[in-house]
């Protein structure tokens, strides 16, 4: 049977603290499956001729695969081309993106380090899926504690994925008493919460701040059924759901996009 192997430059080990972002819990969830799962990646380290056979650590049936990289390249990679080149053309900032060709040289080296060591424990028909994923400061109890405790939360991204911040708030939030969510319309879980948040053009600075204003002021039955909308939404498009539609379409993607 098919296994998911996800690569991504960062990787959630389970001797680090507990994944806070929604991306990386609903990867741990997609990875659980009874095919088994592998998250690839970067160790965090630099050597100077790093080895291209992964580290492997195990567990709750995901094996975590990791790989140093190299010194020579690693700046010029991370810091150059992937922050200030596709960072800013894959989040519509224009004006910050610039371009530097031996920046891109090293991105190239980078990844032709990775596949080399991905191409040894690739078989025939694993589905492979292209994830970025960050650290955080907090673990995810701290960072539930801190939503649950907010009265209104304010996520105004010009462009960003699902924004699934926006989501945990909501979870996190006590039905008796739930705080208020001001969410931008171009963000991804916009559509799936519309109902219940405030939704601001986030260039509109006036209208961002009426809003929040009307967060604020929000008499308590409204913010009740607000937020029964936005929990029945996430009770329906649960994590569980997300990773089954996710796999279920790369299964049924051309062979030309699936294994090697």
């Amino acid at each position: 049977m098919a296994r998911l192997i996800v690569v991504s430059n960062r990787v959630a080990l389970p001797d680090q603290k507990a994944p806070s972002g929604g991306l990386a819990v609903g990867v741990l969830a997609a990875l659980k499956g009874a095919e088994g799962g592998i998250w690839f990646g970067w160790s965090g380290k630099t050597h100077e001729t790093p080895p291209l056979e992964p580290v492997v650590m195990e567990h709750e049936g995901i094996q975590f695969m990791t790989v140093d990289l190299p010194t020579t390249s690693f700046n010029a990679y991370y810091d150059g081309f992937c922050n200030s080149s596709l960072w800013p053309l894959h989040h519509y900032f224009p004006g910050a993106f610039r371009y530097d060709a031996t920046e891109y040289d090293a991105y190239l080296a980078i990844n032709h380090h990775y596949a080399s060591g991905l191409i040894e424990i690739v078989k025939n028909d694993d589905l492979v899926c292209p994830i970025r994923y960050l650290n955080k400061d907090f673990s995810h109890q701290t960072l539930s504690g801190f939503l649950r405790i907010a009265d209104v939360a304010v996520v105004t991204p010009v462009r960003d994925g699902m924004n699934l911040v926006a989501k945990e708030f909501v979870a996190a939030q006590d039905p008796e008493s739930p705080g208020v969510l001001v969410l931008s319309s171009l963000a991804g879980a916009a559509q799936e919460l519309s109902g219940g948040a405030l939704l601001v053009n986030p260039y509109d600075k006036v209208a961002v701040a009426q809003a929040l204003n009307q967060a604020l002021a929000m008499p308590l039955e409204e913010r009740r059924n607000r937020h029964a909308l936005m929990l029945a939404a996430l009770h329906k498009n649960s994590i569980a759901r997300w990773h089954e539609t996710f796999i279920a379409a790369l299964k049924h993607t051309s062979p030309l996009h699936r294994g090697r």
